[in-house]
C-alpha cells in the first residue's frame, strides 16, 4: 500500500524521466508494472493524486486499486488534474511553445514533429488492463485519470466515483493532439451538473464512437442538457470530427435524440451551458431521431441515446472497461478537448427479415396486427423489429458490425428468432446474407362429436324400425355434408371425427339432424362437448295380448288321511285311474287270501 503522502507530481507514485534523449527511445524509458495493491489517500499539488505519468514515463496497470487520492491546486498552479491518475507528455501547452519560438516552425511542422518523434520517443504511455480507478478527486479537470497523451490505452477495468469540479469526472482529455483509445468501454449512470453526462466535447476535441469493439453510451443524467453527449459546435476553420455510431458495443441498436439545448456566452466560448428555452428529451412519442450514425459538427449537439433493453444487456455482457458513478460539471463519464476514440472501424453489414403467413379459416387464433422478430449476433439478442402491414411485414436490421468484437478477422454470426405469437407456430429459412423468412402457421385444433340413437318404440313391436339411420352434422346452422350412419351393427352409435373448433376466430356451434323415419319423431338433447342423443319415439298401433295365467300348487292338507288324495277338481283324472287299480290291486289279494284258506 502507497498512502498517505503529498507531492507536487504524484502524491503516490511518479513515473517518468525529464531528462530525455530522442536518438534513445528505450534507455531513457521509465518504467512500472502495477499487478496488484493500493495507491490511495494521497495528495498532488497538480497532477497525478495517485499516480504522474510524465514524458518518457511508462505504466501499465493490470490489477490493484487506485482510489480515495486527490490534486489540490498549489499556489503556483493553473490548473490541476488527474486525481487518481495523471499523465502529460509536457508537449501541449509547453514544449510546443518552445520549439515554436526556438525553431520558428509553423503549425503544421510542430504537429508533424510530435506525431513522428516526440510522441514516440516520449510518450507518456499509460495502459490499463485491470484494476479500479475508484472515489478520487481534482478541483480541477481529470477526476479518474487526466490523459495528457497520445499513448492512453483504456482496455479493461473500473473508472467509479471519480470526481471534477470541472470538466471529465472519469476521464480528461486536455488537448489536441492527444487521444484515449478505449476498448469495449461501457459508459453509464453517471451524473453532469450542466453538460454531457456521459460524454463532453469542447469545439476543438474529436469524438468518435466506431462500430466494432466499441462503446456503450446510455443510461447517463445531467441536470442541465445532453443526458448522454454533449457536442460543441467545431470551428470553421478546424477539420475535427464527430462520429456517433448506430450501434453500440455488443451491436445493440443506439438511437440518438436530441435532448435539450446549449448556450454560448460569446462565439468564443468553448463550454457551453444549458439552454432552458430547449425542451428536453421526455420520450420517442412525437421526438425525431437522428438518422444514422451521428457526424453533424456544424451546431451544438445535446443528445439522448435510446437503446433497447436487449442492447443493453449485450453491452454489459460484452463490456471490460466501465465508466460509471462518475461527477462533473461537464463530462461526467468523459470530458475531452482532445481526441476520444471508442473501438475500431469495420464494415457494416444488413440482415433483412420478412414474414409470410399461412392463413387458414380455422385458425384458433386471429392473425396478430404485428410480431417481433429478434436479431441475434453471435448467439445473443441485441436487437428487436416490429413487422406489421404498415411495413409490409419487413424490416432490415442495418449498420451491423460484420465482425466479432476485437477480433476483425472473425465474421459474426447474425441469426433472428420469433417471438411466436399465440396460436401460431414459426418456421424461420434463409441466411443473414440473403435474407430471412419468418413463416407462421396457424394451430387448428379439433374435436370429435358422439352420437347415440335411442328407440323409444316398444321394442319394434309394430316392426317399424329402420335398418339404419342417416345423421347429418350441421356448423353455424349450414350442412357440412357430413354424415353417420347408425344401425344395429354399431350400436347405433358413432362419432364426426377430427372437426375444427374455430372458424374466422370464433367457435363453431355445432349441431346434428337426422333424416326423417317414418312413424317416428325424433328429439336431439345433449351436446357437442358432451355428445348428442337423438331419440325417435313411435305410439304401437295394437295392443299385446294377455299372457295365461299359472295356477299355484295347493298346499298338502295335514289331516287327510294317508292313501286319501286330495278332493281337487284337477286331479279328477289320476283319482279314477288310481282307484281303478288301486281296486284291481285290493280284489287280487283277497282272491290269494281266499285260496291259502
Amino acid at each position: 500500500m502507497i498512502s498517505g503522502n503529498v507531492g507536487g507530481t504524484g502524491g503516490g507514485l511518479f513515473v517518468g524521466n525529464g531528462e530525455v534523449d530522442l536518438n534513445d527511445s528505450i534507455n531513457g524509458r521509465a518504467l512500472a508494472v502495477i499487478n496488484g495493491g493500493e495507491i490511495s489517500g494521497n495528495r498532488s499539488g497538480w497532477l497525478g493524486g495517485g499516480v504522474a505519468v510524465s514524458m518518457a514515463g511508462d505504466l501499465t496497470l493490470n490489477n490493484g486499486t487506485i482510489s480515495g487520492n486527490k490534486t489540490v491546486a498549489s499556489a503556483s498552479a493553473k490548473i490541476t488534474g488527474g486525481g487518481g491518475v495523471g499523465i502529460w507528455d509536457y508537449w501541449t501547452g509547453y514544449l510546443d511553445n518552445a520549439y515554436e519560438t526556438q525553431t520558428g516552425w509553423t503549425k503544421e511542422r510542430l504537429k508533424q514533429f510530435w506525431e513522428n518523434t516526440w510522441s514516440q520517443k516520449v510518450p507518456a504511455r499509460f495502459t490499463m488492463n485491470g484494476g479500479v480507478i475508484d472515489g478520487n478527486a481534482t478541483d480541477g479537470v481529470g477526476g479518474g485519470i487526466y490523459a495528457g497523451s497520445g499513448a492512453v490505452q483504456l482496455k479493461a477495468g473500473t473508472i467509479s466515483n471519480n470526481v471534477a469540479d470541472n470538466q471529465g469526472g472519469g476521464i480528461y482529455v486536455p488537448a489536441v493532439p492527444y487521444v484515449a483509445h478505449l476498448t469495449r468501454a461501457l459508459v453509464t449512470q453517471n451524473t453532469a451538473s450542466e453538460l454531457g453526462s456521459g460524454i463532453w466535447a469542447c469545439p476543438t476535441g474529436d469524438v468518435h464512437v466506431l462500430l466494432n469493439n466499441t462503446g456503450a453510451v446510455f443510461a447517463n443524467t445531467s441536470d442541465g442538457a445532453g443526458g448522454d453527449v454533449v457536442s460543441l459546435k467545431r470551428k470553421t476553420d478546424a477539420s475535427y470530427e464527430l462520429s456517433l455510431s448506430s450501434r453500440m458495443l455488443g451491436g445493440g441498436s443506439a438511437t440518438w435524440y436530441d435532448d435539450g439545448g446549449v448556450l454560448r456566452a460569446t462565439e468564443t466560448d468553448q463550454l457551453g451551458e444549458p439552454d432552458p428555452a430547449v425542451a428536453r428529451f421526455s420520450g420517442t412519442a412525437g421526438a425525431t431521431p437522428h438518422a444514422g450514425t451521428v457526424a453533424d459538427t456544424t451546431r451544438d449537439l445535446a443528445l439522448h441515446t435510446e437503446t433497447l433493453e436487449a442492447g443493453r444487456a449485450a453491452a454489459v455482457a460484452a463490456s471490460t472497461l466501465t465508466i460509471t458513478g462518475n461527477k462533473a460539471v461537464r463530462g461526467a463519464g468523459i470530458g475531452t478537448n482532445g481526441s476520444i476514440v471508442l473501438g475500431a472501424e469495420d464494415e457494416a453489414v444488413s440482415v433483412p427479415v420478412r414474414k409470410v403467413w399461412n392463413e387458414h379459416e380455422n385458425a384458433d387464433e386471429p392473425q396478430p396486427a404485428r410480431v417481433q422478430v429478434k436479431l441475434l449476433r453471435d448467439g445473443v439478442w441485441v436487437d428487436t423489429a416490429e413487422l406489421s402491414a404498415e411495413n409490409g411485414w419487413a424490416y432490415t436490421f442495418e449498420g451491423l458490425p460484420k465482425h466479432v468484437d476485437g477480433d476483425l478477422g472473425t465474421e459474426s454470426v447474425y441469426t433472428v428468432e420469433e417471438v411466436a405469437p399465440a396460436g401460431y407456430t414459426s418456421e424461420i429459412s434463409g441466411n443473414a446474407a440473403d435474407g430471412f423468412t419468418v413463416t407462421n402457421t396457424p394451430v387448428v385444433s379439433t374435436r370429435d362429436i358422439a352420437v347415440t340413437k335411442v328407440w323409444d318404440d316398444a321394442d319394434n313391436q309394430d316392426e317399424t324400425r329402420p335398418s339404419s339411420v342417416t345423421v347429418h352434422l350441421l356448423a353455424n346452422g349450414v350442412d357440412t355434408g357430413k354424415t353417420l350412419e347408425l344401425n344395429a351393427e354399431n350400436s347405433w352409435k358413432g362419432s364426426f371425427k377430427d372437426l375444427p373448433v374455430k372458424k374466422d376466430g370464433a367457435e363453431i356451434a355445432y349441431t346434428v339432424v337426422e333424416d326423417g323415419v317414418g312413424g317416428y319423431t325424433a328429439e336431439v338433447s345433449g351436446t357437442a362437448a358432451d355428445g348428442f342423443t337423438i331419440t325417435n319415439r313411435h305410439e304401437p298401433t295394437s295392443k299385446t295380448p294377455d299372457k295365461p295365467e299359472t295356477e299355484k300348487p295347493a298346499k298338502s292338507n295335514p289331516r287327510t288321511p294317508r292313501g286319501v288324495l286330495p278332493k281337487t277338481g284337477d286331479m279328477t283324472l289320476a283319482f279314477t285311474a288310481a282307484g281303478a287299480l288301486g281296486g284291481a290291486g285290493l280284489l287280487g289279494v283277497a282272491l290269494r287270501r281266499r285260496r291259502r284258506g
